[in-house]
């Protein structure tokens, strides 16, 4: 009977190890100028391992903007890991061949992709990558407004992603980004009022690129904002979304 019992613990045990949900394998890559990635990175790390079932993993590197990632110079970078987020400041390096490796390796194998603030304004300074980056994100801009309040309207309070988002919220020291173009499978989840260009701007967004899901926010140039559990969460549910585990 003892022996049953434990044979019967055991199969219990593996049971509910095995039905216990996959963490999802996130990849955090960023670096560059004028921001403080460490903080940054670590804020997102805490509440996505807290918040998301996640397991993730940072690399941080460069302070200019003409750094290459040595992550990114690795072939097959991006295996193993469900989502990808960049939080990138490399404005003006001028590789074609290096970035569009990175849009290639980033979006194969149907990965969710996430895309915070400045990589907007990443690889700008070239013609086929920079084309081939913007489209990856959805959305090109060229240039952002100056550091001031941002009022973020909730546009489409429907989707998965707004969920609990206010209907207007303030980001004390952030940047309209001013956006040139919405590429074709972009659909706009948060806008704000530029004052010096006297128009609304997607500051939130998702996009599809070779079969992956993409989530972006313009929203993140401050330390206070990833303090701020309205962006936090944002981020956390942009990020699910991107890998299809966000529940409703």
């Amino acid at each position: 009977m003892k022996l049953i019992s434990l044979f019967l613990g055991l199969f219990l045990l593996a049971s509910c190890q095995s039905s216990a949900p996959k963490k999802l394998k996130v990849l955090q890559l960023a670096g560059g100028c004028c921001h403080d990635y460490p903080m940054q990175m670590g804020a997102l790390e805490k509440k996505f391992e807290a918040s998301a079932n996640c397991e993730v993993t940072t690399f941080i590197e460069g302070t200019n903007r003409t750094h290459k990632h040595s992550k990114l110079l690795k072939p097959n970078w991006s295996d193993g890991y469900d989502v990808i987020l960049m939080s990138f400041c490399y404005g003006h390096v001028k590789d074609d061949a290096y970035i569009m490796n990175i849009v290639d390796e980033a979006s194969k194998n149907n990965k969710g992709l996430v895309f915070l603030h400045c990589s907007l304004h990443n690889f700008r300074s070239t013609q086929k990558g920079t084309n081939a980056w913007r489209e990856l994100l959805g959305l090109t801009s060229k240039g952002h407004e100056k550091k001031e309040t941002l009022v973020c309207e909730n546009t489409a309070e429907n989707h998965p992603i707004m969920k609990g988002f206010p209907q207007a919220k303030e980001f004390p020291v952030e940047e309209v980004y001013i956006i040139t173009k919405v590429h074709v499978n972009t659909k706009e989840l948060g806008s704000a009022f530029g004052k010096k260009t006297q128009k609304f701007h997607p500051v939130i967004w998702t996009s599809e690129y070779n079969g992956c899901k993409v989530f972006g926010t313009s929203i993140g140039h401050s330390n206070v904002t990833y303090t701020d559990a309205d962006f936090l969460n944002l981020v956390s549910r942009g990020l699910q979304w991107t890998a299809g585990t966000l529940e409703n």
